[in-house]
């Protein structure tokens, strides 16, 4: 008798490289390791791992484990990687395994967690929320805890909330403030309930406020807001305490104080009841700069990334470049010079950062110098965030 069955070959291409195989990567590259002596034997180059796009086959990225466990040759190899698998895919070990400096120690905390909460259990949902899903994640959810750092966002999580009367707790941080507010609007909200479009009704222009890149944001302020936050969601689930719906409060971190506001519902306001278009202020047109990122990605043009180390350190172009951050240029007048002077006469040299604001500063303020130079400078549109 005969069985027939599907399965995947050795050969065929289905494993997402952009997963597993790029945390192997990310691994070797922390090593010190060459990314071309990991990938050797593979048939494989750096950017098909960080392209996103692409698939790799069993037989490959057996090929890349195969030259890690002989070229890193440590005992806890294996241990960091699994470390760096994102938490949330295997539940609470996850997050043990992200927290603790060993085996050992990510079992002792995983013990301690599920003894201090037993009847805990957190399901993370590693996806994109988009207009096309939002509704529907919102099914069944007593509470919407908003974090999020884009204004596209935070106004899309609003009508969403409004449109399925979901309360939302949203907080917001900026240079040395920090705000948070109950918004609970629609369908089985009091009467007197408020959204966030009642105190911003339409979302600000790009150029209208400054973003975190180019503001900055004192570290210690998304501490106390995230704190704060979390406070006001256990009083409201909890129903304890004074907890009012479009009460803004106002963290001051140069002061120390905390100011509060009313914000009242706006009777000429329609409720949300629709999703429609969400664009970050940072966002350009799907085409631009393409033809730009192609060439640097390439290796057809040098660039220069004016990010800090730790953004360069969570996600990067696969392209060679220097790294000059714009601290460093602020600190030293002579940082730039001495940076651009690396370049030969003639490179257009592409300047990216996470955005595109501040490379298009640098190329604005820099300008000058860059054609004494020689060489000119193009920010690349959108930065990493765009393209990665």
């Amino acid at each position: 008798m005969a069985i027939k069955g599907s399965w995947y070959e050795r050969d065929s291409r289905f494993i997402a490289a952009h997963h597993q195989p790029a945390l192997l990567l990310d691994l070797a590259l922390a090593r010190d390791l060459d990314s071309h002596r990991l990938l050797r034997g593979s048939g494989l180059f750096h950017e098909d791992i960080l392209g996103g796009q692409a698939c790799i086959s069993p037989q490959q990225f057996l090929q890349m484990i195969d030259n890690a466990r002989r070229l890193l040759d440590a005992d806890d190899s294996s241990f960091l990687f699994g470390q760096r698998l994102l938490p949330g895919h295997y539940g609470a070990a996850s997050q043990a395994l992200q927290q603790a400096g060993n085996l050992q120690q990510a079992l002792e905390l995983l013990e301690r967690l599920r003894a201090l909460q037993p009847g805990i259990e957190v399901n993370a949902v590693f996806d994109r929320l988009t207009p096309d899903n939002f509704i529907e994640a919102l099914d069944g959810i007593d509470l919407l805890i908003d974090g999020s750092d884009t204004f596209a966002t935070k106004f899309l999580a609003a009508d969403a909330a409004e449109i399925t009367g979901t309360p939302l707790l949203w907080g917001s941080v900026l240079r040395y403030r920090g705000d948070i507010a109950l918004w609970w609007s629609g369908p089985g909200a009091p009467s007197d309930g408020v959204g966030l479009r009642d105190l911003y009704p339409t979302q600000p222009d790009a150029d209208s406020v400054p973003d975190c890149a180019t503001a900055g944001v004192l570290g210690v302020t998304t501490s106390v807001v995230g704190s704060l936050m979390s406070t006001e969601a256990v009083k409201f689930l909890a129903g304890i305490g004074e907890v009012q719906v479009g009460r803004l409060h106002m963290y001051d971190a140069l002061s120390t104080t905390l100011r509060r506001f009313t914000v009242a519902r706006d009777p000429a306001r329609p409720l949300a009841t629709a999703l429609g278009s969400y664009t970050d202020a940072c966002a350009v047109p799907s085409s631009e700069g393409q033809s730009l990122y192609d060439a640097l990605t390439a290796h057809h043009l040098p660039s220069l990334d004016v990010r800090e180390p730790h953004e360069k350190a969570i996600a990067d172009l696969p392209a060679p470049g220097l790294n000059l951050p714009l601290s460093e240029v602020e600190r030293d007048p002579d940082a730039a010079r001495r940076a651009l002077s690396a370049f030969s006469p003639g490179d257009e040299v592409v300047v990216y950062c996470a955005g595109g604001v501040r490379s298009e500063k640098f190329v604005r303020e820099h300008a000058e110098l860059a054609e004494s130079l020689g060489i000119s400078l193009t920010s690349l549109p959108g930065g990493v965030q765009r393209w990665v």
